[in-house]
Order: structure tokens, then sequence, then C-alpha cells
């Protein structure tokens, strides 16, 4: 930190790694748009012991303003955890790396919901069958890939 620099604190209780993942993509969208970290101490977790097992707090000390002076590092969080923002500032580069992030969410739960297909060729012809198929639907495939 030099003399002078203003700081923003970060501070996030990670429960899931939905969270610490979620907090990842916050900062990792706001260095994206010149949000620079604190020289001397960026990073810091800590996990205490409660009666409910264990607490995880993670701080990210980051610099208040991006590098270019055009983006406030408090409103660009804010802007992260309101929900309307993006629709509000279509144009804004925080709103297009928040919804790049939010479509990759939306992406991965749907492809993992999805089965994978085997792909089974004979000669020039080949049959996709997926893994969820019934042994009827399978046979089914199998049988037309051998006429």
């Amino acid at each position: 930190m030099k003399k002078g620099d203003q700081l923003c604190i970060l501070r996030a209780d990670v429960n899931t790694e939905a969270d610490a993942l979620n907090i990842l993509r916050l900062v990792g969208a706001l260095t994206a748009v010149g949000v620079q970290l604190d020289d001397d101490c960026p990073y810091l977790e800590t996990r205490e012991l409660v009666e409910a097992g264990e607490r995880r707090l993670v701080t990210w000390t980051l610099k208040a303003r991006s590098i270019c002076g055009r983006f406030e590092t408090r409103k660009l969080i804010d802007a992260w955890h309101d929900p309307v923002w993006t629709t509000q500032h279509l144009e804004h580069p925080f709103a297009y790396i928040k919804t790049a992030f939010q479509n990759a969410s939306l992406l991965g739960a749907e492809v993992a919901r999805l089965a994978p297909v085997a792909l089974i060729r004979k000669g020039r012809r080949f049959a996709l069958v997926p893994f969820d198929a019934t042994p009827e639907r399978r046979q089914e495939l199998l049988t037309a890939l051998e006429k």
C-alpha cells in the first residue's frame, strides 16, 4: 500500500464451495475492469472453531478505484449483488462480465443434468446411445445400426 491509497475491504462468510466460487468470480470481475488488489495483504482467510462447527471468513483487500479511475470498487460490489443492475447498465463492462459468469453457471447446470451418450460405430454407420437409455431403447438403437 502506498501513502494516500484508499482501500476497499470485501469480507464474506464462506459456507459452501459455491460461496467460495462466487467471491472468486466477483474479485476476478473486479480485477478485469482494472481494480487492483492491495500490494501488502490482498487476501486473508480465517477459520474459527465455533459450537456449530467451523466458520470460514475470507477477506479481500482491493483498491477503492480502478486504475483508469472510472469505476468505484464499492459500487461494483453492490452491483454484483443487485439482480437487476445488469439490465439497467447493459453496456457497462462489468455487466458483461457478470452476465458471462451467470451464463456459465446456467450452462454448467444444464450440461450437468444431461446424460452423456455412447458413440458406437459399425463401418460407416454410427449410433448415439444415451447412457440413461432404457435397455429396450438401447437395443432398438443397436438393432437399427445393424440394418
